[in-house]
């Protein structure tokens, strides 16, 4: 039986401590019978976990523990190791010559190996975007950043959270990015933008903001000026509490090669050095990612794709594939049992297995995946580990009351745009009238009304 109190981090050890405080003191059920509930509910699908939490207050106070989100969240990485599959999800052009996407996104849920697709879920922005950047992701939340909003959503559960506007909202100077502080165990979106550019002379004006989900109202400028310039509209990686965004060499000077890292724990900057800086600056291709939990860097360097991860501490060269050219690249998703890779390119799909005279063998096109719901014409796919996850994007009772008080100030102009009902119903509780609140998108509101 897989024990729930192994490997936690200091953090996660406090909030078993209150959980075993709250437990104790819960005379309706008997410590026996809660650890056996605990077992049974880390096993279980997180839309069936959230049905359980209307059963009976015992099960919603189990349920809703911070500890034991955690606890399934784990047990279903280790899952995952065991039988991989990925969430696929798909985005169509709605004009080709224009290049604005589609409102209608799909995701779907493939394991590896078979040749169809699972509908998970079906999202729907009625208009309220016209391109989507690249989106990143973190313990089953994915940040979705369009040139209008930032959306971040659980594929899982379905939750979905509009993020207050910013500062610059242009899309073109800014690169966004989802972490976990592993500190508080809260989820932060750090957003780094460009007040201003000159490329002819090479100045530029940057600066950080973050916005803690659950806590924040409003977008928080960081005390420290982020000390290099990085590629506009490339969403960092994250890795173990820190977000690494790949430094814009045009900007350089002469400064050291890198990526610029950002701790989610102290809100602070430091440089992590290029794996091969000995390599000239316009040196062919390099492709950033996140692969098993760490930095992931693939370079161009004598016909073969040399993958460098980083573990916090130094670079170690783990993989190598051979490839034609340097605009050949594969996106290394996952390490598959058997050390084997997961690799994409385009629509298609492969596997690496280094120590197998077959290289690269292809296992799947997304393209021509028997999908349950056919998703039209996609443009793009985007594939990430399955993650079946509690994590909720929410808000909080603190963020409703730093949003009651913007009302008071502002009552005359604030207008408040939710999402679905839930979320119009806090509002109200809170004091703020209805005639000020509007949702932006009441279809998905009555699907989900009909789907619960």
């Amino acid at each position: 039986m897989l024990s729930i109190s192994r490997n936690i981090n200091p953090a996660d050890q406090e909030m078993l401590k209150t959980y075993k405080r709250r437990r104790v003191n819960r005379a309706s059920i008997p410590q026996l019978l809660d650890e056996v509930l605990m077992e049974i509910f880390i096993r279980l699908p997180a839309k069936t976990l959230a049905r359980f939490k209307s059963v009976c207050k015992a099960w919603h106070t189990i349920i809703s523990e911070p500890f034991f989100i955690r606890s399934h969240l784990r047990h279903s990485a280790f899952k995952h190791k065991q039988e991989p599959s990925f969430f696929v999800i798909l985005h169509a052009l709605d004009n080709v010559v224009e290049i604005t996407f589609s409102n209608n996104v799909p995701v779907f849920r493939w394991k590896d190996g078979q040749g169809n697709a699972c509908l998970v879920h079906a999202m729907d922005f009625h208009g309220e975007y016209q391109i989507i950047n690249k989106m990143s992701h973190c313990d089953g939340l994915v940040l979705f950043p369009t040139d209008t909003k930032l959306y971040v959503i659980n594929l899982t559960t379905s939750d979905v959270l509009r993020l207050p506007d910013n500062q610059e909202s242009d899309t073109l100077r800014q690169a966004t990015g989802l972490g976990l502080d592993p500190r508080t165990n809260m989820y932060k979106v750090a957003r780094y933008f460009y007040r201003s550019v000159d490329h002819t002379i090479g100045t530029y004006d940057a600066a950080m903001e973050v916005f803690s989900i659950g806590q924040d109202a409003f977008w928080r400028e960081t005390s420290e000026v982020p000390p290099y310039p990085v590629r506009s509209m490339e969403s960092p990686i994250h890795s173990k509490g820190y977000l690494f965004w790949n430094i814009d060499e045009r900007f350089l000077k002469g400064q050291s090669r890198g990526f610029l890292c950002f701790s989610l724990e102290d809100e602070t900057f430091s440089l992590i050095p290029h794996p091969c800086p000995y390599l000239p600056l316009n040196h062919g291709t390099s492709l950033v990612s996140e692969l098993d939990g760490e930095l992931c860097v693939g370079l161009f360097i004598s016909g073969q794709q040399q993958l460098w991860m980083y573990n916090g501490n130094q670079w170690d060269q783990r993989f190598s594939i051979n490839v034609p050219g340097p605009n050949d690249l594969y996106i290394p998703l996952d390490i598959l049992p058997h050390d084997q890779l997961l690799l994409q390119r385009g629509p298609h799909l492969y596997h690496h297995n280094h120590q197998s005279s077959e290289d690269i063998k292809e296992v799947a096109r997304m393209d021509q995946l028997n999908y349950q719901s056919p998703p039209g014409e996609p443009y793009v796919y985007m594939v990430i580990p399955y993650m079946e996850s509690l994590v909720r994007a929410y808000l909080t009772k603190n963020f409703l009351f730093n949003l009651k008080q913007l009302y008071e100030e502002h009552h005359m102009s604030l207008r408040l745009h939710v999402w679905r009902d839930t979320d119009k119903l806090s509002y109200k509780k809170m004091g703020i009238p209805k005639g000020k609140i509007f949702i932006i998108n009441p279809k998905v509101c009555l699907l989900h009304q009909l789907k619960s």
